[in-house]
């Protein structure tokens, strides 16, 4: 009587993991490891895409008033390398690039109603380009202060 209810105890807890057990294997990748198409990517204050248009549409305004505004914009680029800083142009470019090669499908804010938490963006990822591969690409970034992958939404899908 003893073993059997070991067998029995032993045979519901195998039923009770086998589900867990084979949804698991249905989210991992080729290679093993958990394959996930969203990541949470976090800007430095003023170096999110949406901070660098405003930036642009600034200069533009500001240089574009007056006399000679070809020159004034010069000098506002050359005041900018003086100082060793890059024209948000640049900075826009290179963001854009780098989110076109970590294959960013989509991106929304999270946070666009809270100051303290703002520049939060969620990035669904193309399935050809692993979350891996893009995160490496997003954290080399200079605007970037973090960027992780999106654990909570494993499973959820854009609509």
């Amino acid at each position: 009587m003893k073993y059997l209810s070991t067998f029995v105890l032993s045979f519901c807890l195998f039923a009770l993991f086998l589900p867990v057990r084979v949804s698991a294997q249905e989210t991992n990748g080729a290679n093993g490891s958990l394959s996930l198409q969203q990541i949470i990517v976090k800007y430095k204050v003023g170096q999110s895409e949406d901070e660098l248009m405003k930036l642009i549409g600034e200069r533009y305004k500001r240089n574009n008033t007056g006399f000679f505004p070809a020159i004034k914009s010069v000098f506002s680029d050359l005041a900018l390398k003086i100082n060793g800083e890059e024209t948000p142009e640049l900075k826009l470019y290179r963001l854009l690039e780098a989110e076109k090669q970590a294959g960013v499908e989509f991106k929304k804010e999270l946070f666009s109603e809270d100051a303290n938490l703002k520049n939060y963006y969620q990035m669904k990822l193309k399935t050809a380009v692993g979350a891996g591969k893009a995160l490496a690409i997003l954290r080399n970034l200079p605007e970037v202060e973090f960027a992780e992958s999106d654990w909570l939404s494993v499973g959820i899908e854009y609509k």
